[in-house]
């Protein structure tokens, strides 16, 4: 019988097919976006992924081809390279089935032989890859939200226009303070999040909940797209370039109202959801309208543990925070090189907190997340703070 943290890793695995069975098998190969790999190469990457940690378990770093490691090592394989290096439909969904299965098995019976293992201490690879499906999984609602704005509902009606809306302010006050920032020990953390250590902070206030659908629109009813003082200037050049005037998956109906393409299909605007599918530079421009600031990523942690009664409403939208993304004092790669040290490059900023599609087990406090200011299609929002 498996052990839970195995099942867990199976149901990632069936999460995973079920969502990619919602796209034509036919559809698997094709990149609907520059950012976005096929369908195809998301499945065949965790299943990969599987397959080479668990080797290292073994001690055996020779098993898995290099063909295979050619397309599915992120590092070894471009983008824009990845659909046709893949293989065919057929021989890929036979070779998921079969190495998963035998990955589910030699996973248990290392988990009861070889517990002190460094990658099997607290199930530390079994959640590992678990979270790493959950990752992907959320990629692949990027995916299908890029493939449903590239379809014409031209002839969509809306059914329910929203109000424009004045953003409410930062209402929850914390005092300048020393703050513990990271995942806590003995829990499953990236190495990102880790160690966990102590900040100072300043004073400062923060909205409850993220900025919504009714504010944004309030934002770009007032001009916030043409308004030049809300933008600083790599704002203004990324402004210039993307010809933008709403999120990404707003859309316009014959009647001229605001609607969204969400879920894979048109859906009226819900006036109080977060706002999401909009750039940092966006955001920072929507805080400055409003007065206000980002909140740094150690503001927002301390903010969401010490709010009292769990006053901070989080998880419709990733939050574009102030910072880049950075290694915390005593920052050691694990169990990879790769996986956050290639991102400290002062470009990426830190996102927290979760969209409606992240999956409960990285809604954690202390979970990064990280993109370059201008991607649009990740299910980003923001969330007001100020000074004090």
């Amino acid at each position: 019988m498996l052990a839970d943290p195995v099942k867990q890793l199976d149901n990632s695995y069936q999460d995973i097919l079920a969502l990619a069975a919602t796209v034509p098998t036919d559809q698997w190969y094709l990149q609907y976006h520059p950012d976005l790999s096929p369908v195809g190469w998301h499945i065949g990457h965790c299943v990969f992924i599987e397959s080479y940690w668990l080797q290292q378990l073994q001690n055996n770093k020779q098993k898995t081809g290099n063909d295979l490691k050619n397309l599915y090592f992120p590092w070894l394989s471009p983008k824009h390279e990845r659909a046709k290096k893949l293989p065919q439909l057929e021989y890929l969904v036979r070779m998921l089935k079969d190495h998963h299965q035998q990955n589910l098995d030699l996973l248990n019976n290392f988990i009861v032989i070889n517990k002190s293992h460094a990658l099997l201490k607290n199930n530390y690879l079994p959640a590992f890859l678990t979270q790493h499906y959950c990752q992907h999984i959320e990629t692949l609602q990027q995916i299908i939200l890029v493939k449903t704005l590239k379809n014409d509902y031209s002839i969509h009606e809306c059914s329910a226009a929203i109000e424009p809306a004045w953003p409410r302010l930062p209402d929850i006050n914390f005092n300048s303070t020393q703050t513990m920032t990271g995942c806590p020990e003995n829990t499953f953390a990236y190495d990102n999040e880790m160690p966990r250590h102590q900040n100072n902070i300043d004073g400062f206030s923060i909205a409850r909940q993220a900025v919504t659908n009714s504010e944004y629109l309030g934002f770009m009813e007032s001009g916030g797209y043409r308004d030049k003082s809300y933008w600083d200037n790599a704002g203004l050049d990324w402004l210039r370039q993307a010809t933008c005037d709403a999120p990404i998956h707003w859309r316009r109906d014959l009647n001229n109202t605001w609607y969204c393409l969400e879920y894979g299909k048109p859906e009226n605007l819900a006036p109080g959801a977060a706002v999401y599918g909009i750039s940092h530079f966006e955001a920072r421009a929507f805080a400055r309208y409003a007065g206000c600031r980002l909140p740094t990523e150690i503001e927002w942690e301390h903010a969401v543990i010490h709010s009292g009664g769990n006053d901070l409403k989080i998880g419709q939208a990733w939050e574009w925070c102030q910072n880049t993304f950075y290694p915390y004092p005593g920052f050691t790669a694990f169990p990879y090189e790769q996986y956050s040290n290639s991102w400290f490059d002062n470009t990426h900023y830190t996102l927290r907190g979760g969209s409606i599609y992240t999956d409960a087990r990285i809604r954690r406090a202390s979970f990064r997340n990280f993109y370059t200011p201008e991607k649009r299609h990740v299910f980003a929002g923001l969330r007001l703070a100020a000074s004090k």
